[in-house]
């Protein structure tokens, strides 16, 4: 017999281009979720960049 299984991922961190000085993004997931809350807030969530200190705000999410 066979079966099918299912890899679960576990989420380390987050990544992005900031929109306003292009530099890349990286936050630890743990301090991520302490910023914006939990995942089903995400969408138009507002954090800001570690480094030119403007304002990000989420469009979409992709959990790859």
């Amino acid at each position: 017999m066979t079966t099918e299984i299912k890899v679960i991922k576990k989420a380390v961190y987050i990544e992005c281009e900031c929109p306003n000085c292009r530099d890349y993004v990286k936050i630890s997931y743990s301090d991520f979720i302490n910023i914006v809350g939990e995942p089903c807030d995400w969408q138009y969530s507002k954090f800001f960049c570690p480094k030119c200190g403007k304002e990000i705000i989420i469009d979409s999410i992709d959990w790859d």
